[in-house]
C-alpha cells in the first residue's frame, strides 16, 4: 500500500534524526546504514522524485502571502545592491542575516522545512530548530564564477561572503540552494548499491545525476519566481546540462565505485581531530607505527602494509594517512595546535632569499647539501608533524629516515640531479652530478625532489591496508605512485604555491602532478586476489580472476624503487 505524504515525511524526519544521532566518524557511511528501529528505503532517486512531485501541492498549501513576501524581500534587497559601483549597502551582520533568511526560505519552499524547521515567529518566517548550521567566512576565492560554499559532515553549510559583496544577491541565493540541496540529499539518502549511489549523488564531489536533477528543478522554479533575474535562468540551464553530462557516464562496478566514494569522503578521523588531545593522539599513533616500521627487517618491509604490531591498535589506511596529513598539517595552525603563522612566514622568507641567491650565485656542492638538509627539517615541521626528526628539527643518525648524497643513480638524459627512496634501507639518496664546467648548483630542483622522496618515506612508515586491491590502487601502483601518494604530494605542492606565490617551476610541477593523479585514478580497481599477484609475483591468482586483467604497467615486484627526476 502506498504511503501518504505524512507517512513519507515522517520517515524523512526520522532519517534526519538518525543522521545526526550517528557519531561524526560514521557519517560518511550513513548512505548505506539503516536505522534498525525505523526501516527506511529511500534512494537519492526516490527522494528527488518525491520532492519534485510533491512541490505543486506544497506550493499550493503555503499560507497566502508567503511567496509575495519572499519575492518582495528578494527584489528589494537586489535593487539596493545592484549598483556595483557603489559601496555594498549592507554591513557584515546585515548581510549574514539576509543570507540566513534566504536559507530558511529555500528550506521552507523546497525541503519541507526539514533543515531549519522553518516557522513563524512574530509574523516572520525564521528557523525554529536548526539542523543544518550556517557558518560565514570572508576571504578571496579563486573562482570568479560563484560564491564559495560547502556542506560538511558536521552538519554545517559554510558560505564565503567575500565574492557576493563583489557581485549581487542572485548569486548568493543559488549558492545557498546548491549547498542546501547537498545537505538535504546527504541526510536522507540510503542505498545498498555503491555504484548507484556514486552515480546518483557522490560523483564529482557530490554532484551526481540526482543532485543535478533536484538542483535544476529548484533553479527552474526560482527562475519562474524571479523572471527578471537572468543569472538564475542561466544557472538553471547550466545545471540541467551538467545533469545530462552526468547521465552519460557509464555505471561503475561496485568495487570501483566504493573505492571512489571512500577516496572522496573525508575519513572521519580527519574530521574528528579538532582539539589538542585528538591531534596528539594521532601523532602518537603515527610515531608508534613509524618505530614499528624501523624495527622490521628489510625483507619484512615488503609486507609491512599488512602487518600489525602486537598489542597495539593501528587502523589508519593509506587513504586515511593522506587525508589526515592534509587535513591537519595546516588546519593545526588555524586551531593553534602545532604550526604558527610566524613559522610559515619564516619559511617563506628563507625560501625566497635562497631562491633569489641560488639564481644569481648558485651554491657549491657543500653549500647545496647543507641547504637540502635544512629544507628537509623545514618540510618535516611543516608537513609531517616533526615525525622524521622526532621533534628535534635536525636530521641526524637518530632520525626516522636517513638522507644521503651518493653517486650512481640513473639520471635521465640532460639532467644533473636525481633522487630515490629505498624502502629496504629506509634511505633517501640524492645524486647531484657536477654540471659540466661548473661546480655550482641552483637549489630549486633538488628541493622538490627531496620533498617527493620524503612523501614516499612518509607512506612507507605509516602504511597499513586491509585490502590488497586498495594497497595497489592507493600506493603501490607505478613504482609507489598511487592515488593517495599523488593526492598528498599535490596538496603539499599547492600549499607551497599558496605560501610562496608564483614560481614557474613549481606551478608546472603542480600541473604535472595533477595530471598524474588523474591517470592513477583511471587505473583499474582489481580484485584482492589479482592485486596480490601483482604485489607479490609468486602469488598465483585462482580461477576466479581472468589473467587478461593483468597490466604490465604495474610494478613487477613487492619493493618499489621510487625515482623522481626532472
Amino acid at each position: 500500500m502506498a504511503m501518504s505524504h505524512g507517512e513519507v515525511e515522517a520517515l524523512f524526519d526520522q532519517r534526519v534524526q538518525f543522521w545526526y544521532d550517528t557519531i561524526l566518524e560514521q557519517r560518511p557511511k550513513v548512505w548505506e546504514m539503516n536505522d534498525p528501529q525505523v526501516p527506511y528505503s529511500f534512494t537519492a532517486a526516490d527522494i528527488v522524485e518525491y520532492t519534485i512531485a510533491r512541490f505543486p501541492e506544497r506550493l499550493a498549501s503555503l499560507p497566502e502571502g508567503d511567496l509575495t513576501e519572499f519575492k518582495r524581500k528578494f527584489y528589494t534587497e537586489c535593487e539596493m545592491s545592484k549598483d556595483m559601483r557603489s559601496p555594498f549597502p549592507f554591513t557584515d551582520e546585515q548581510f549574514t542575516q539576509i543570507l540566513t533568511e534566504y536559507a530558511v526560505w529555500i528550506d521552507h519552499l523546497f525541503f519541507f522545512g526539514f533543515l531549519t524547521r522553518a516557522g513563524r515567529r512574530d509574523g516572520k518566517l525564521e528557523a525554529t530548530d536548526v539542523w543544518v548550521k550556517l557558518r560565514f567566512f570572508c576571504e578571496p576565492f579563486e573562482s570568479d564564477n560563484f560564491l564559495g560554499g560547502k556542506f560538511s559532515y558536521t552538519g554545517t553549510v559554510s558560505l564565503n561572503t567575500f565574492e557576493a559583496k563583489l557581485r549581487y544577491l542572485p548569486m548568493s541565493l543559488v549558492c545557498i540552494a546548491h549547498e542546501l540541496t547537498h545537505a538535504y540529499l546527504e541526510l536522507l539518502t540510503l542505498d545498498n548499491s555503491a555504484s548507484r549511489y556514486y552515480r546518483d549523488l557522490n560523483y564529482d564531489d557530490g554532484h551526481g545525476v540526482q543532485f543535478q536533477k533536484l538542483l535544476g528543478f529548484i533553479a527552474t522554479q526560482l527562475t519562474m519566481l524571479f523572471p527578471t533575474m537572468p543569472y538564475i535562468e542561466d544557472f538553471a540551464e547550466t545545471t540541467l546540462m551538467d545533469m545530462q553530462d552526468a547521465m552519460e557516464l557509464p555505471l561503475l562496478s561496485e568495487d570501483v565505485a566504493r573505492a571512489k566514494i571512500e577516496t572522496h569522503n573525508l575519513p572521519t578521523r580527519a574530521c574528528t581531530i579538532a582539539n589538542t588531545s585528538g591531534f596528539e593522539q594521532m601523532l602518537e599513533r603515527f610515531s608508534q607505527r613509524a618505530d614499528f616500521f624501523l624495527q622490521a627487517r628489510g625483507n619484512e618491509r615488503d609486507r609491512f602494509w599488512e602487518m600489525t604490531e602486537p598489542g597495539t591498535t593501528y587502523d589508519y589506511t593509506i587513504n586515511d594517512v593522506a587525508r589526515l596529513t592534509q587535513h591537519n598539517c595546516y588546519a593545526a595552525a588555524v586551531e593553534g595546535l602545532e604550526l604558527k603563522d610566524d613559522l610559515v612566514e619564516d619559511f617563506k622568507l628563507k625560501w625566497l632569499h635562497d631562491y633569489e641567491w641560488s639564481n644569481t650565485s648558485p651554491f657549491d656542492s657543500v653549500e647545496a647539501k647543507g641547504l637540502l638538509m635544512e629544507y628537509a627539517a623545514w618540510f618535516d615541521r611543516l608537513f609531517f608533524f616533526g615525525t622524521f626528526t622526532r621533534g628535534t628539527n635536525v636530521f641526524d643518525e637518530d632520525s626516522r629516515v636517513q638522507i644521503d648524497f651518493v653517486r650512481g643513480i640513473k639520471l635521465p638524459s640532460g639532467e644533473t640531479v636525481n633522487a630515490e627512496y629505498r624502502p629496504p634501507t629506509h634511505e633517501i639518496n640524492i645524486d647531484m652530478l657536477q654540471p659540466s664546467g661548473s661546480e655550482r648548483y641552483a637549489i630549486e630542483v633538488p628541493i622538490y625532489l627531496l620533498l617527493h622522496e620524503m612523501t614516499h618515506a612518509w607512506f612507507a612508515m605509516l602504511q597499513w591496508e586491509y585490502s590488497a586491491a586498495r594497497y595497489l590502487w592507493d600506493l603501490h601502483q607505478d613504482d609507489g605512485h598511487g592515488v593517495s601518494f599523488y593526492s598528498l604530494l599535490l596538496f603539499i605542492y599547492e600549499k607551497l604555491a599558496e605560501w610562496l606565490g608564483p614560481m614557474p617551476r613549481l606551478d608546472q610541477l603542480i600541473i604535472d602532478t595533477r595530471e598524474k593523479l588523474n591517470v592513477a585514478f583511471e587505473r583499474p580497481f582489481l580484485s584482492d586476489n589479482l592485486a596480490r599477484s601483482l604485489i607479490y609475483p609468486g602469488h598465483v591468482p585462482d580461477g576466479r580472476d581472468s589473467p587478461t586483467s593483468l597490466e604490465a604497467s604495474y610494478p613487477s615486484g613487492p619493493c618499489f624503487l621510487a625515482h623522481a627526476a626532472w
